[in-house]
């Protein structure tokens, strides 16, 4: 319920989100120790909380799934954070300001990354930006792929008026198209994971 907090869990989510996914876990020290609340977390950090700063912090939106998996008679809490789509999850508003006016936890505008240390930070670099563009480019090309599939597979009104050579070639080179974008794409993706 902290706004800076709050603040802070936005920018992991978006960092997290342009690294390509993962999951952020809450009920755990920084040096690894477990640190149980005895709060309600399934309303503290339910699917409506985060939507929320998503919705007030985040730009394009997505969806996260939270679980709650219990250890030692304690509930903790799994955030599932998806990969970004055709473009990168950008900050859309400051946090709440310091006693200098300064913002805190996140700033608007800003592609934030994660890094080794790890932390999130913005992403200023040739190599902070190589992956996030990668996956973007990716995203998109499945996106095309999709969508002419769909014109291919569906446009059969129109298929009719052309000569069976011409249909059938189409449909040759769209399979041997939509094959090769799939291997390559998961190519690229074990590549990005696992460099």
């Amino acid at each position: 319920t902290d706004p800076t907090t709050r603040a802070n869990t936005a920018r992991h989510l978006a960092a997290i989100s342009n690294y390509g996914g993962g999951y952020l876990v809450f009920g755990f020290e920084k040096d690894g120790t477990r640190s149980p609340r005895k709060e309600d977390v399934r309303r503290l950090y339910s699917h409506d909380v985060l939507a929320g700063i998503i919705d007030r912090y985040l730009h394009p939106k997505f969806q996260c799934e939270v679980s709650f998996p219990e250890l030692s008679g304690v509930e903790h809490v799994v955030i599932w954070i998806p990969s970004h789509g055709m473009s990168p999850v950008i900050s859309k508003a400051d946090g709440p300001k310091d006693a200098k006016g300064s913002p805190q936890g996140i700033r608007s505008g800003i592609v934030y990354i994660r890094t080794p240390k790890p932390e999130s930070v913005q992403a200023t670099t040739p190599e902070h930006w190589e992956k996030v563009i990668q996956r973007c480019v990716l995203a998109r090309r499945d996106e095309m792929v999709a969508m002419f599939s769909a014109i291919v597979s569906s446009g059969a009104g129109a298929a009719k008026e052309e000569p069976d050579d011409t249909r059938e070639m189409l449909s040759k080179w769209h399979s041997a198209t939509q094959q090769a974008a799939i291997q390559e794409a998961g190519r690229r993706r074990l590549a990005l994971r696992y460099p």
